[in-house]
């Protein structure tokens, strides 16, 4: 199943809210993607809840050569 199955598996006039990233952008920046950037001002002390989600090449990077158990507890 896919997430374009479910929405086709609802009524025409179903409203959806996801919480979640839906796909990965290729480059990333900061303070995240353009919605992401956005809302942050308008949550004041919530603002914080709006995470910035990581790169495609982020995710998929191979970090065997640089990563240590030192840094992941810095």
């Amino acid at each position: 199943p896919s997430f374009a199955a479910l929405l086709d598996a609802l009524p025409a006039d179903a409203t959806v809210a996801v919480d979640m990233p839906i796909g990965l952008p290729d480059v990333s920046q900061k303070g995240g993607r353009g919605p992401e950037a956005l809302v942050r001002p308008l949550l004041g002390n919530r603002q914080s809840s709006v995470f910035a989600i990581p790169s495609r090449a982020a995710l998929y990077a191979h970090t065997d050569g640089f990563t240590t158990i030192e840094a992941w507890y810095a």
